[in-house]
């Protein structure tokens, strides 16, 4: 759903906060995410296989577990442990993934290791060179994939190098491509054994180059990038794949234009096949390809969706067994799931809903798909389970906006929901939405200060039936007899959910907090 946020001179009823101490810039600006961010849990991680949840204490410094049921806390080890144990010093408690239920990976300075917590003891991974990025960990062969400027490597966890593509001007491996659009945020994909690498590449060669203005150098310095303009010769993407025991590397190319996109790469289960959505530059025809990993050889187009104004794919098929997979699609006029199986014969839709199908977070071994969308309210997040064989659909949260963490069996939830009127609520729900136990309410960090003043409210789009959502956001001393300057900021992403039902309405993170310091001469 297309949102807007349209801020502007409105009258009428707002949210106020305590009005004690002013909010000055300086403190809104530096301690947003300290003073005034609201209590919270740090960095919930399910550890594999048990009803237990690991987290971090205040302070960063120390690893602690926690049962869902019966909130029994236990320290598992510090950062000065982990020095004693790999001779690296440590920050913070990095857990970069949990591996089972004793061992987790943890990385500090580019150096990887592999912690057990029973031997109290690290085996040291792979170390990535300065300058390494977009280090992505595979646990079935404990090899780290990396790009250091525009080439693609692997570390292996006997710290050997490979080298996956060499250095050609205007080719870029292992990131994202096509502008980070179609769902698009990595460029890296190991495969379920660890025998393939797969990655994007794209050929920037014909790209115009675009100024930056870097103004953390003394007088400003210029820095170019890649950015196709309106009418301009775009990147062409291809798709590679990476055998890890042989060394070689083959690529696919688009079936149709050579600058249409590749998007929405995922492996099978066996890893025999991958999988992509490739579309053309006009964005009305997608296909769900399906190629032999081995060969890289195009096996069946598997799906098609055609649309005389716009196809969007933004999501990876999802396996659910050996056979059958899940397909986003807005060809009913909102995202939802289908069901088809790895033939691309279609079996059945899963949801049916009049909103936005958002993400699918996972699926259990009694057949159901849990998935997060926007609900009838497009300001919020929820969570959802829908069953494949029954078409039962349940609503695990309500109200607010939501991130929740699942055990490994989908037995339990960790959850944390904010709202226009809540910092933060967290607690511990069972698979089918009961409370089982509050986990932590956090008092409003701003109640002793006099700040500005939001509010959410909806205009309608050109059409007059379609809701447009705003945020207001008013001084402290807001007069309604008065006239202000005012700020109106539109973003017209048709899929960016910008105005929430959130802590601060949306602006809980970034340079959200600044909008509402003290007196502000005018309305943003």
């Amino acid at each position: 759903m297309r949102q807007l946020i349209i801020l502007f001179l409105l009258l009428g009823g707002t949210a106020t906060f305590a009005q004690t101490k002013e909010l000055t810039l300086e403190d809104a600006v530096m301690q947003q995410w300290r003073n005034f961010y609201p209590q919270h849990t740090s960095m919930v991680n399910w550890i594999p296989g048990t009803t237990t949840y690991s987290s971090l204490s205040a302070d960063y410094q120390t690893l602690k577990k926690t049962d869902a049921k019966k909130a029994k806390e236990e320290s598992l080890c510090t950062t000065v442990d982990l020095k004693d144990w790999t001779g690296e010093k440590f920050s913070w408690m990095n857990v970069v993934q949990w591996k089972d239920g004793s061992s987790f990976y943890t990385e500090t300075g580019g150096k990887y290791f592999l912690v057990n917590l029973v031997d109290k003891k690290a085996k040291p991974l792979g170390v990535l060179p300065e300058g390494a990025e977009n280090g992505t960990l595979c646990q079935a062969n404990n090899h780290v994939a990396y790009t250091v400027g525009s080439q693609l490597y692997v570390k292996t966890d006997m710290n050997k190098e490979l080298i996956v593509t060499e250095s050609v001007e205007g080719i870029v491996s292992g990131q994202a491509i096509a502008r980070s659009e179609f769902g698009i945020t990595g460029g890296i994909f190991w495969s379920n054994t660890g025998k393939y690498l797969g990655f994007y590449q794209k050929d920037e060669s014909g790209v115009a180059d675009y100024p930056l203005l870097d103004i953390t150098t003394p007088t400003g310095t210029l820095k170019s990038i890649k950015y196709p303009m309106a009418g301009q010769t775009s990147e062409k993407s291809m798709t590679g794949i990476y055998e890890i025991s042989s060394g070689k590397t083959l690529f696919i190319q688009p079936q149709g234009k050579a600058d249409d996109y590749i998007t929405n790469f995922a492996w099978g289960p066996s890893d025999k096949y991958f999988y992509v959505i490739e579309l053309n530059r006009e964005q009305n025809h997608s296909k769900l390809q399906k190629y032999n990993a081995e060969t890289c050889a195009l096996e069946a187009t598997l799906i098609e969706e055609k649309n005389d104004v716009w196809v969007e794919p933004e999501h990876p098929i999802y396996f659910v067994n050996e056979h059958e997979f899940i397909y986003f699609s807005e060809k009913d006029g909102f995202m939802n799931l289908y069901l088809y199986n790895d033939e691309g014969k279609f079996l059945k839709q899963l949801t049916t809903n009049k909103w936005v199908v958002e993400d699918i977070v996972g699926h259990d071994a009694a057949g159901n798909i849990y998935f997060t969308g926007t609900g009838e309210n497009p300001t919020q997040t929820q969570y959802y389970k829908v069953n494949i064989k029954s078409g039962q659909q349940t609503q695990l949260t309500h109200q607010g906006t939501h991130s929740a963490s699942f055990s490994s069996d989908y037995k339990y939830f960790f959850d944390a929901m904010s709202s226009h009127d809540v910092p933060n609520l967290e607690g511990i729900y069972d698979g089918n939405g009961k409370k089982v136990r509050e986990v932590l309410k956090a008092d409003n960090p701003l109640s002793d200060y006099k700040i500005g003043t939001a509010e959410i409210g909806t205009i309608k789009a050109g059409d007059g039936e379609t809701d447009l959502y705003y945020r207001l956001i008013k001084p402290s001393d807001f007069d309604q007899t008065k006239k202000y300057p005012v700020l109106v900021y539109v973003y017209g992403g048709p899929h960016a959910q910008l105005v929430t039902d959130t802590w601060l309405d949306g602006l809980d993170g970034g340079a959200g907090l600044p909008c509402f310091y003290g007196r502000r001469p005018g309305i943003c």
